[in-house]
């Protein structure tokens, strides 16, 4: 399932390397998991899973793939990254399932 905190993640990491500023895990933690009954996530789950996972993210290699994975599917060049992420989640979804 794709962590939907991911994007705002970027954004918040994008922010600090063009201003110059630094933010802490712990920070990040409370930024992206404010009051969330469902999911806790501490400074150290953010540094050892999700800003690994947001850097890789930010790397050419990851443009070079998904402008591959563009090309192969046309049909998506109109569409969204985050409406891409929900049907791959979608399809996820039904393969557990069974479908």
């Amino acid at each position: 399932m794709i962590n939907w905190r991911i994007i705002p993640m970027l954004d918040l990491l994008l922010w600090a390397k063009r201003n110059n500023e630094k933010i802490s895990y712990e920070q990040l933690s409370r930024l992206l998991y404010p009051n969330d009954a469902e999911v806790i996530r501490g400074g150290a789950q953010i540094k050892d899973t999700d800003k690994p996972f947001a850097e890789k993210v930010l790397t050419g290699e990851f443009d070079r793939l998904f402008n591959l994975y563009l090309s192969k599917n046309d049909h998506m060049m109109d569409t969204k990254v985050a409406d891409a992420m929900k049907m791959n989640e979608k399809e996820e979804e039904d393969e557990k399932k069974g479908k």
